[in-house]
């Protein structure tokens, strides 16, 4: 018998593309996750009581972006994670546009743009 609180929260590919979630050998507590068979996306097998569950300590009236004494810290790693990006694609950061899926406040978004990545992010939830 299924419960609610089993029943993952998404039982299909988020991207829309129809294809069949299967398991695969990475185990979460929730459990295996899940890898649609057309696109490749992961899906974790959450329900909805566990997302709420975790997303509990970003629910902060000050946001997630970080404070002024790990700014720099998080700014550095931003930076290294940008350089290995341009380094990747050839080009020249000016000529790179980023999309961060899961930008939360911002933080790398800011760093992107301070360096002079063209970036945009956005914040998906579930519905």
């Amino acid at each position: 018998m299924t419960h609610e609180h089993d029943t993952p929260l998404i039982a299909s590919c988020p991207l829309g593309c129809e294809g069949t979630l299967a398991p695969t050998d990475i185990v979460l507590p929730e459990g295996p996750l899940m890898r649609c068979a057309r696109c490749g996306q992961l899906v974790s097998r959450a329900s909805a009581a566990r997302y709420e569950q975790s997303m509990a300590e970003f629910d902060d009236p000050r946001g997630t972006l970080p404070d002024a004494a790990s700014e720099p810290r998080r700014d550095e790693i931003s930076l290294r994670r940008l350089e290995l990006i341009e380094t990747l694609l050839e080009k020249p950061r000016e000529k790179i546009r980023l999309l961060d899926v899961g930008c939360s406040s911002g933080a790398f978004l800011r760093a992107a743009r301070a360096a002079g990545f063209a970036a945009e992010g956005v914040e998906p939830a579930p519905p």
